[in-house]
């Protein structure tokens, strides 16, 4: 319930800022309808396998510190809203809007993906096994992206390029959140 949890209020909170922002400073919906629909139901077909991951058992009923969820929920929102203004910024002069839309939802996939694996437990992400079932829905929701995003299915094709740097840019700013979210969570 937790990630569940905290994953839904960064996600929201992230897609609204940078979709408002985009809006007010570049004068477009910096994402596709057809990308806001994908990311909707990508996002769900991880959401529903959540139950099956790998859980530290409590015999006493979770205590739901509010001030926990909202600092974890803050540390990633603010980070990830700000690695996606910041590809906003950098493509707005180069690319046509919908390339830049491609890329936004390419990160923004990789990204949910990441804060799943990031909130599921205290640790740095990568030191604790997601079960296979969320493993597999993560992989798969990001394999499918990155198909999408090569072959034009519902989104603009981007380059090859773009999909690594996009990843790669995606994959580094999870590691310096996830350290940050780690000193939040007190």
């Amino acid at each position: 319930m937790m990630t569940w949890t905290i994953t839904k209020l960064v996600r929201t909170a992230e897609l609204t800022i940078l979709l408002t922002l985009g809006y007010l400073f570049f004068r477009f919906i910096p994402l596709s309808l057809n990308a806001l629909v994908l990311i909707a139901i990508l996002n769900d077909l991880v959401t529903m396998v959540l139950g099956t991951d790998n859980t530290q058992i409590t015999y006493h009923p979770e205590k739901w510190g509010f001030k926990k969820i909202i600092n974890q929920a803050s540390v990633l929102t603010i980070g990830w809203t700000v690695v996606a203004l910041a590809i906003l910024v950098m493509l707005v002069q180069h690319l046509p809007a919908s390339k830049i839309s491609s890329i936004l939802f390419l990160f923004l996939i990789a990204s949910a993906m990441l804060t799943i694996l990031m909130t599921r437990t205290t640790k740095l992400f990568w030191l604790g096994r997601p079960s296979s079932a969320v493993l597999t829905a993560t992989s798969a929701n990001l394999a499918i992206a990155i198909l999408a995003s090569t072959f034009g299915w519902g989104i603009a094709i981007i380059s090859f390029s773009s999909i690594g740097i996009t990843i790669l840019a995606t994959v580094v700013a999870s590691l310096v959140l996830n350290v940050i979210q780690r000193f939040s969570w007190n």
